[in-house]
């Protein structure tokens, strides 16, 4: 990362535009877009604020999964990558739960991968043309997904996915996560 902030602003990178496509084949914008609530990775944080005569250091750290107002974030285009910039103050909280994070993680990867997320499927037999798999995943695991990966999984091309189940594994050294998941 090339890009520093300063005083108490964070540098997130904007994520993708959620469509979700209904059991009867409408693609919406997902409910955060519609909220105008957006989730986002801290990519870089600036060291605090001075309040008077006071400094105040930064709590957000680099990492933390953040919600905040669309419409407080400043667009920034930094090597054809797109960033939003937003205060700290401005932040509605910071997702503390592993395997809601990991969720967000993923979620945000298959969508980055140019997958469709469906939003009604409650297990995989809801909708016929699914391929369900099950994975045994950590967070670098995560971050080398390709689209390779994903055309090793079936022999017709991948569009859409659901998520229904990700259940947590922690000992004393490794978390991973056991994943199902269902594409078409």
């Amino acid at each position: 990362m090339t890009l520093r902030v300063f005083d108490d602003n964070l540098l997130v990178k904007e994520p993708p535009t959620m469509m979700i496509k209904t059991s009867f084949g409408l693609v919406i914008p997902s409910d955060q877009t519609a909220l105008q609530i957006m989730s986002a990775e801290v990519l870089s944080a600036g060291p605090g604020k001075k309040i008077g005569k006071k400094f105040r250091p930064t709590v957000v750290k680099v990492g933390d999964i953040v919600a905040f107002s669309k419409a407080v974030a400043t667009k920034i285009v930094h090597n054809k990558e797109k960033y939003l910039l937003i205060h700290e103050d401005d932040i509605v909280g910071i997702c503390e739960d592993k395997l809601l994070r990991f969720r967000f993680k993923l979620e945000a990867k298959l969508i980055s991968l140019g997958l469709t997320q469906l939003r009604d499927m409650i297990s995989p037999i809801d909708h016929h043309g699914m391929v369900a798999r099950q994975f045994m995943m950590d967070e670098a695991d995560l971050e080398k997904l390709s689209v390779e990966d994903l055309a090793k999984i079936s022999t017709e091309p991948i569009k859409e996915f659901s998520i229904y189940e990700i259940l947590k594994f922690e000992d004393d050294t490794n978390q991973a996560f056991k994943v199902r998941i269902s594409f078409r």
